[in-house]
């Protein structure tokens, strides 16, 4: 499954929920700085949706409310903690891929039709294959 980490421009947690500050780098995983827990709103763990929909919600509700520019990378996820219909709670997340908005480069929809492509997924099996690179000579 695809999931969806929004953050701030310098690659900082929103932090709305007064958790501790994260800094986040691409293409390496980052821990919750508090003790994992399952509850919702106790403890530590980093949450994510599961929904592109819902991460431009979340981006276009941080500038609205907050004033505060985000930008929304594709993201790995360990361990889930807890879950919701839309966000999930893990133990810990990998930025993998920013995702642009129509301003910003590749429209949206291309994108996802990209990230699917590049996954490989066909209609008749629901798992990503790996394709297969040539030899080394």
């Amino acid at each position: 499954m695809v999931y969806f980490k929004v953050v701030k421009k310098d690659l900082t947690s929103v932090g709305l929920l007064g958790a501790f500050a994260i800094r986040y780098k691409i293409g390496r995983w980052v821990y919750p700085k508090e003790q994992l827990s399952t509850h919702p709103r106790k403890g530590g763990g980093l949450w994510v949706v599961k929904t592109p929909s819902d991460a431009q919600r979340i981006k276009k509700y941080l500038k609205r409310k907050h004033q505060i520019d985000a930008r929304i990378f594709v993201c790995l996820i360990g361990e889930v903690l807890y879950e919701t219909s839309y966000r999930v709670k893990t133990s810990k997340v990998m930025l993998t891929e920013e995702i642009l908005d129509k301003k910003g480069g590749m429209p949206w929809e291309d994108q996802m039709s990209f990230a699917r492509m590049r996954l490989n997924t066909t209609s008749s099996s629901k798992s990503p294959t790996i394709p297969s690179t040539p030899a080394r000579q």
